[in-house]
């Protein structure tokens, strides 16, 4: 699919900030599989609005994504590059430009960015989700954003944290039980491992993988590197991609799988008499012609002079 500039990418409904209680758990609804004819698929990316907030050009190999696209990343079969963080981090644009480029030269194809803060503005308009009692709301308001990081580092990312619930509501606990990286992990909040990993607000490069283990333990997140503190982003990326099997082990899956795979399992959860509702909303060849209802985050509608004030 051909690049869209920002404004023909601004479909109705598909801003990020629509997340609130209702979408906390979107991971509680099973994400299908993407196949690997999926995968072949071009992806659409806004380099506009890359360029105008890091400085990226219009080659550049980072796409953003959503909370809820975040989420069904991390739960499909296969390697992917991600940058997690904020525009607003230490060194964040820098580090990604570094990190862009070695990974292109290493031959990845996509980095998904997900950006923790989904508003994309600092002080009392910032919503940080990874430190939920800066944001400038009522303190149920406040646990609510807060779930939303603690719920990937639950399922996902890290350790020490359990997410429970489906659809509404998500509950966090703690549960030194909770192992979803035995090997180096970015995120570890057991009550053994204080000073250990990337800091809570610290952006990171990870490669992951749900499916990868070492000597027979978890490993999701292959390798990793903490963009906050790194002196030498170029060679540790290039390390992490080739510890995850090089470039061409990185793989992308482009927005119409999303949206066929969510707005499928949507309907079957709420419209399970096939009969009397019909059966799936998109099949393959919606896609054959190109799709183009992109989802975006909620800075990207904003103007380079609004962005982040």
């Amino acid at each position: 699919m051909p690049t869209h500039a920002l404004r023909r990418r601004a479909t109705a409904g598909a801003l990020s900030l629509a997340l609130t209680a209702g979408l906390v758990a979107a991971g509680a609804v099973a994400a299908p599989a993407a196949t690997a004819a999926d995968r072949s698929a071009p992806t659409a990316t806004d380099t506009t609005y890359l360029a105008d907030t890091l400085g990226l050009d219009a080659s550049t190999a980072v796409e953003t994504v959503t909370y809820d696209r975040f989420q069904w990343l991390l739960q499909q079969t296969g390697t992917f590059a991600f940058v997690i963080g904020s525009t607003h981090d230490a060194n964040f644009a820098a580090s990604v430009r570094a990190a862009d480029s070695a990974a292109r030269d290493a031959g990845v194809q996509k980095i998904y960015w997900f950006d923790p803060n989904l508003s994309g503005y600092e002080g009392s308009r910032n919503l940080d989700t990874r430190n939920p009692g800066g944001i400038s709301l009522a303190a149920t308001s406040q646990a609510i954003y807060g779930k939303v990081w603690d719920n990937v580092v639950a399922r996902y990312l890290g350790n020490g944290l359990a997410a429970s619930g489906t659809s509404s509501s998500v509950t966090i606990t703690a549960d030194d039980a909770v192992v979803n990286d035995s090997v180096n992990p970015v995120w570890d909040e057991r009550t053994d491992a204080a000073g250990t990993g990337a800091g809570t607000e610290d952006a990171v490069f990870a490669v992951y993988d749900k499916d990868h283990t070492a000597a027979g333990v978890a490993d999701t997140v292959i390798d990793w590197v903490n963009l906050s503190t790194s002196t030498s982003v170029s060679a540790q990326v290039t390390a992490a991609i080739a510890a995850g099997g090089g470039g061409a082990a990185v793989d992308s899956i482009d927005q119409f799988h999303w949206w066929k795979d969510s707005a499928n399992a949507k309907h079957r959860a709420s419209y399970s008499d096939v009969a009397r509702y019909g059966g799936d909303i998109l099949e393959e060849s919606d896609g054959t012609d190109g799709w183009r209802v992109q989802q975006i985050t909620y800075p990207e509608p904003a103007s380079p002079a609004q962005a982040g004030r």
